[in-house]
């Protein structure tokens, strides 16, 4: 309860019921913590029973590679008590609040997803916003995409892209696109000047 001192740590799915050994990751956190333990009624998880609170910005629970998982409460949960003692844990429930908080820092910490980066296709597109279509093809002509674009646009040399005429479209089409201003024909307007361009 909110009104308590402890604290329980759910590890599952860490121990082999049949030979009792248990995960090294496990067994990391089973000696960091150094508190009361006992096996699982599954036999296949342990649960650390110690005074201390948990942190109100952090995850409860945590999936591990392997399968392995973390939970920590400290209300709002029953733990059910096995009265198997994990061998060589300490027969008392400790306090270990610093312990715990390491324990948060290295599982529980919730991901702050970055801002997102433009790509350097909206950045170019944004730096060409509102250009016409000849001005978006002289711009291209001028920068690093020159070579790729012009063999494309002036001659339609499919020669690069497997004498594939979809492939080399597209490959035109992003070209232009990395310059596209936002106007939704433009990119059609044009393709449809380039040595590419045919009825279909």
């Amino acid at each position: 309860t909110p009104e308590d001192p402890f604290l329980g740590i759910d590890i599952d799915d860490c121990r082999n019921p049949d030979t009792t050994e248990i995960l090294p990751e496990a067994q990391s956190i089973i000696d960091s913590i150094s508190s009361y333990t006992e096996v699982s009624p599954s036999g296949t998880g342990v649960k650390i029973f110690v005074e201390a609170k948990k942190s109100p910005d952090v995850k409860s629970k945590v999936h591990l590679d392997g399968g392995m998982a973390i939970e920590v409460y400290d209300k709002g949960r029953y733990f059910t008590v096995t009265e198997q003692q994990l061998p060589g844990a300490p027969t008392t429930v400790e306090q270990r609040q610093n312990e715990c908080i390491e324990l948060e820092k290295k599982y529980l910490l919730r991901e702050t997803k970055p801002a997102a980066k433009k790509s350097s296709a909206n950045v170019i597109g944004q730096l060409y916003h509102n250009k016409d279509d000849d001005q978006v093809i002289d711009t291209i002509r001028k920068g690093r995409d020159s070579d790729s674009f012009n063999t494309l646009f002036d001659k339609g040399d499919l020669s690069s892209f497997d004498n594939d005429h979809s492939k080399a479209d597209f490959a035109l089409c992003s070209l232009i696109a990395k310059y596209y201003n936002g106007e939704i024909n433009q990119i059609e307007r044009i393709f449809s000047r380039s040595a590419l361009s045919r009825d279909k």
